[in-house]
């Protein structure tokens, strides 16, 4: 900055401090719009989108349950739903069903119930478009509930662990029938159901 005075020396260091300024600000902004730019397609990522599944849809319901299992409708008066065993299956009007998350959660959260696929939706569209897919992230049941008692104690252990109340007191009741037939008589399979279960299988235990 030789030849210039004092005061235009002044105003190109300011200029200069501007302009790094700006430099600076453009910058950080850019990383600011990256970064959101990145966090609102990942949340969009999760984002499950729901079908729309008319209420009068009839969804086939399946008991979970070993043994009676009966519902009492909250929203039509009168109305009452009969499963007679495990693995029976009743047809419901999903607006029933929209009720019964809203009345009787327990049906749900302990997996009394699960559903089938219908001809144009799936049994995990039904899950989604009621919000009640989350309590069914760990199940068994059915043959892979019959295969449990196969497993070592230490996969019989990862298996059982995370599940619901619900299917736990239907592995309890699955396990006394066996061993009463004669057909579960694995010390080490039967102690780690009761710690797992918190329940008495076997009195000679």
């Amino acid at each position: 900055m030789a030849g210039l005075t004092k005061e235009q020396k002044a105003i190109k260091d300011i200029e200069k401090e501007e302009k790094l300024k700006l430099e600076i600000e453009g910058k950080v902004r850019k990383e600011i719009e990256e970064k959101y730019k990145n966090e609102t397609a990942t949340n969009l990522k999760d984002v499950k989108i729901k079908k729309k599944i008319p209420l009068e849809t009839m969804i086939p319901v399946k008991s979970g349950v070993q043994g009676l299992l009966v519902y009492v409708s909250r929203k039509t008066i009168g109305y009452q739903l009969e499963w007679e065993s495990y693995g029976a299956i009743e047809y419901v009007e999903l607006g029933e069903l929209l009720s019964m998350k809203n009345t009787s959660k327990s049906f749900y959260i302990n997996n009394w119930i699960f559903f089938e696929d219908t001809d144009n939706y799936s049994a995990q569209d039904i899950y989604d478009f009621l919000d009640v897919s989350k309590h069914y992230k760990n199940i068994i049941m059915g043959e892979d509930l019959d295969e449990l008692f196969k497993k070592t104690p230490d996969e019989i252990r990862a298996i059982v662990k995370p599940l619901s109340k619900g299917i736990k007191e239907n592995i309890a009741i699955k396990a006394r029938l066996l061993i009463d037939s004669g057909e579960f008589d694995s010390n080490n399979r039967i102690k780690v159901l009761e710690e797992l279960l918190n329940v008495e299988l076997n009195p000679s235990f």
